[in-house]
């Protein structure tokens, strides 16, 4: 079951290179507990993280262990198309994310759950079919970039198109995905303020800030991290490594969004406690 979590709770969203940092030293993850426990906050721990962590096969009995002892602390949000999802149905109001406790699948008797899931078929079926999906729906960047010509004749990209880019983006896998709502504005879409689908919206700032404004195009495996900066306008803190963590400070700094949250490298964080 997922539910709402009072404002007032101090929510962390996790990446999963950071969970793999924490997981790897002893003493990062005593300091963690205490952070966590200390200060009641919540940390987010998404299902492509446990997806991702459950291919650290030396790590799982450290993960095992970690999530037991911060079950109650440890929160799993909805999955990124729901959250798209309940933007889409509450538009224009707004919305949040739903989170469900980690104690509904780690209890006192599960002291083993993660080498489990590492070991599970449907669960390895489930991560490839992630994958794939990701690659040939989720982003389908490369397509869409020939429907976005660039502004210079040298092919580039500027930074005064990323609003742009943006809309289009989201327009376009709204078209995608919920072509039922994009319906009503076929004939009006200049009334379609996409700021009201901040998951996608921010996924599109960011791929324009990190790949097409250099000229790069994303990878297969960078479908993961799409997903991740999803949840980056819904916490309060958002826990990346180096790169990830630069381009969404970027953003922040030109106005587009995360107004509310703060962005922290894993090693600021990690010193942190």
């Amino acid at each position: 079951m997922f539910f709402d979590i009072p404002k007032s709770i101090r929510k962390f969203y996790l990446d999963t290179c950071v969970w793999s940092d924490i997981v790897r030293s002893q003493a990062a993850r005593d300091g963690f507990t205490s952070y966590l426990i200390k200060n009641n906050y919540l940390a987010a721990l998404s299902q492509f993280t446990i997806l991702e962590l459950t291919r650290a096969k030396k790590h799982l009995k450290s993960l095992d262990s970690l999530f037991l002892e911060l079950r109650d602390y440890i929160w799993v949000p909805t999955l990124y198309d729901q959250v798209l999802e309940q933007e889409v149905n509450n538009y224009p109001a707004g919305c949040h994310v739903q989170w469900m406790p980690l104690t509904l699948l780690i209890d006192e008797n599960q002291r083993n759950v993660m080498s489990k899931f590492a070991h599970d078929k449907t669960l390895i079926e489930t991560r490839d079919d992630f994958l794939k999906f990701g690659y040939d729906s989720f982003m389908n960047l490369e397509l869409f970039k020939e429907n976005f010509p660039p502004e210079d004749n040298n092919g580039g990209y500027s930074t005064f198109q990323a609003q742009e880019f943006a809309w289009q983006n989201v327009y376009e896998y709204l078209g995608r995905h919920f072509p039922w709502f994009l319906s009503r504005y076929w004939d009006k879409t200049g009334n379609l303020d996409t700021q009201y689908f901040p998951s996608v919206q921010i996924r599109a700032l960011f791929l324009f800030y990190k790949y097409y404004i250099h000229g790069q195009s994303p990878e297969r495996s960078d479908f993961f991290d799409f997903a991740h900066v999803s949840y980056s306008p819904y916490v309060d803190v958002f826990v990346t490594e180096r790169n990830a963590s630069n381009v969404l400070r970027h953003l922040k700094s030109r106005g587009h969004m995360l107004e509310d949250t703060e962005i922290v490298h894993v090693t600021e964080f990690i010193k942190s406690f």
